[in-house]
C-alpha cells in the first residue's frame, strides 16, 4: 500500500505518485521521523511485503554505524529505508557491501562517480556524500534486514564541514531525490542472499574501493589491500595480514599516504612510427611525451617498447 499524510509532497511528487515514478510495492512518504529504519522494521514484523519503501523529508534521530547520528536536514537528502526480506542465508555486513555496490552503480548512471569507505560510507571526491546500515532482525520465524541509506543530495555544506562533506547536487546541477531513487530502488530489488561475495563483486566493490592502497591507522596499523568474500577489510601489517570485521576505521592523513594509487593515468597513443604517452594528474594532462620508434617495428612491437606506468598510477589506458 501507499501511505503518508494527505498532500504531502515529495519533490512535488504525491505518495501515490512517487511509488508508481520509482516502481515500488509498497511506500510510505512521512514528513519527520525518528528513523526509517524504525518504521520498517515496525511494518516488517506487522507482515509488510519485501520491497516495502519509508522516506522522510527529515529524521530527528537517524542513526548510523554504532550508535552514530546521522544528521538529516527537510528536503535535503534521500532518507530511504527498504525491507528485504531474506530468502537465504546472508549477513548484514555482506549485505551492506552490496547495498553500496548498488548505489554506486545508481549515481554512476546519474553521471556522479563515488567511492565507498569500507564499511558503510559513500565518499565524494574524499568527502562523505552518504552513508549505509543494514540492521537484521526476525519474528515469528521470519527473517528481514532494514536497509538504510542516507544521501546528502543538496544540502549546502558549512564551511567548517566542507574538508569532510559533500553534496551529490555541487557537481550535478539539477539533481533531484526521485532521480536518485529511480536509478537506486531497481538495484536494491534485485539484492541477493550469499553470504559471501562473489568474484565479480570484489572486483566492482575493488574498483571504488577508496581505502584500497591507503595507510591505516586504526583500527589496526598498516596498508588496505582490499576486502575478502567475507567482506572483512584486508590490511598488511608489519606482522602479517589482518582481517578486520568491525571498528572504526581512521586512515593516515599524512602526505604519500596511499600506496600502489593515486590520480594519475596514463594514456598512450600508438601510431605506426609514434608512441606519446601522456600522463594525468588529478584530471589534468600533465605532460605529452613523443617516441619515435624505428621504422622496422610494427605498432605492437612499439606497444611493447612502453613498459609499466608512473609510480603510484591508478591505471593504465591504452588508446
Amino acid at each position: 500500500g501507499v501511505g503518508g499524510r494527505t498532500g504531502l509532497s515529495y519533490d512535488g511528487l504525491s505518495p501515490a505518485g512517487l511509488a508508481a515514478r520509482i516502481r515500488a510495492t509498497s511506500c510510505r512518504v512521512l514528513p519527520t521521523v525518528t528513523s526509517t529504519l524504525d518504521i520498517v522494521h515496525e511494518l516488517a514484523a506487522e507482515g509488510a511485503p519485501a520491497g516495502t519503501v519509508v522516506l522522510a523529508d527529515e529524521q530527528v534521530k537517524g542513526r548510523g554505524r554504532d550508535g552514530r547520528r546521522w544528521v538529516s536536514p527537510k528536503g535535503a537528502g534521500v532518507l530511504l529505508a527498504y525491507l528485504h526480506r531474506v530468502r537465504g542465508e546472508t549477513l548484514a555486513g555482506v549485505l551492506a557491501l552490496r547495498v553500496g555496490l548498488a548505489v554506486g552503480a545508481a549515481l554512476a548512471s546519474l553521471g556522479i562517480d563515488v567511492r565507498l569507505k569500507w564499511p558503510n560510507d559513500v565518499v565524494l571526491r574524499d568527502r562523505k556524500a552518504g552513508g549505509i546500515l543494514c540492521e537484521a532482525r526476525s519474528a515469528g520465524g521470519e527473517g528481514w534486514v532494514a536497509v538504510g541509506v542516507g544521501l546528502n543530495v543538496r544540502s549546502p555544506v558549512p564551511p567548517e564541514g566542507a574538508d569532510r562533506a559533500a553534496a551529490l547536487g555541487d557537481g550535478r546541477p539539477g539533481l533531484t531525490r526521485v532521480a536518485v531513487l529511480e536509478a537506486l530502488l531497481p538495484l536494491l530489488q534485485r539484492l541477493e542472499d550469499r553470504p559471501t561475495l562473489s568474484e565479480a563483486e570484489r572486483r566492482g566493490y575493488g574498483a571504488r574501493d577508496w581505502l584500497a592502497g591507503r595507510e591505516l591507522k586504526e583500527p589496526v596499523a598498516g596498508w588496505v589491500a582490499g576486502i575478502d568474500a567475507d567482506g572483512a577489510l584486508v590490511v598488511e601489517t608489519g606482522n602479517g595480514v589482518r582481517r578486520v570485521l568491525a571498528g572504526k576505521v581512521v586512515a593516515a592523513k599524512t602526505p604519500g599516504a596511499a600506496r600502489g594509487r593515486s590520480d594519475t593515468a596514463l594514456a598512450v597513443e600508438i601510431r605506426k612510427t609514434e608512441i606519446t604517452p601522456r600522463p594525468f594528474q588529478g584530471g589534468e594532462l600533465a605532460a605529452t611525451l613523443p617516441l619515435t620508434t624505428r621504422a622496422a617495428r610494427t605498432p605492437d612491437e612499439g606497444a611493447a617498447a612502453v613498459v609499466g606506468r608512473p609510480a603510484g598510477a591508478g591505471h593504465l589506458a591504452a588508446g
